[in-house]
């Protein structure tokens, strides 16, 4: 198959740049490197926010064994296909932040960008910079939990994992007034 070959509209799409919207990032084939018997795929996985410029072997690689290729799927084609926007041809759109707030990624760089705040601003400022990084980026989960013995809990299992400290140190005390010595 030459260049000749391809569709005209895909064919059109040669030097295009493709953006990755997925949240899971997208596995693109570059080219198929074919010997006799088969065909070895050259990959490139990109992640949300990344680009690739689109070559005559990319477009010839997207095509299934039908002739169709998904590099000519609409927004609305994709939406039906895979339930979200996979990628655009059209730059990226304006308001769509790289990272999606809350995933693994944004939650890193979150943690990131908290530990920056923390040490570089106090005061306000710093109240500010913490409420920005949650709105962008999203709010992880809390890295500790704090039991306070003076306030009654209505979770049964902080409820129930008092009660068994309390038990293990009365335990502990009386092992250790029955040795002699007092805890």
């Amino acid at each position: 198959m030459t260049t000749t070959d391809l569709d005209p509209e895909l064919l059109a799409l040669e030097g295009s740049t493709l953006w990755v919207l997925s949240p899971g990032g997208l596995t693109v084939v570059l080219e198929v490197l074919d010997d006799d018997l088969y065909g070895y795929p050259k990959t490139a996985n990109l992640k949300r926010g990344q680009s690739i410029v689109l070559t005559e072997p990319v477009l010839r690689a997207s095509l299934d064994r039908k002739g169709h290729s998904w590099l000519l799927d609409s927004e609305l084609d994709q939406r039906d296909k895979y339930g979200h926007v996979r990628f655009s041809l059209d730059g990226w759109p304006e308001n769509e932040p790289v990272m999606v707030p809350g995933s693994p990624e944004a939650l890193y760089q979150a943690d990131q960008e908290r530990a920056l705040a923390w040490r570089t601003k106090a005061g306000p400022e710093l109240a500010d910079a913490l409420r920005d990084i949650d709105r962008r980026l999203g709010r992880g989960g809390t890295k500790s939990t704090i039991l306070r013995e003076d306030r009654r809990s209505t979770d049964r299992a902080v409820a129930d994992a008092l009660m068994q400290r309390r038990l293990v140190e009365a335990e502990f005390r009386a092992q250790a007034e029955a040795a002699g010595g007092a805890a």
